[in-house]
């Protein structure tokens, strides 16, 4: 699969930026389980609020 170019072996998971700067996190399978904070902090580090809502999240899943 491919997410903002590059390619995602096997065996892993990703998430992207719901805000498509590019920010890209990639894990192994069943080790992402901090995954949903790291993308939380690029947020809030990142992006100015509002953060998004899990609206945006699913109608974003889409896009990619």
């Amino acid at each position: 699969m491919k997410v903002y170019g590059y390619e995602i072996p096997e065996g892993t998971e990703s998430m992207s930026c719901i805000y498509s700067c590019g920010f890209l996190l990639v894990w192994l399978q069943g080790e992402g389980a901090g995954a949903g904070n790291a993308m939380m902090e690029h947020y809030m580090e990142d992006h100015k609020p509002p953060l998004p809502t899990i609206e945006d999240w699913i109608s974003s899943e889409g896009e990619r």
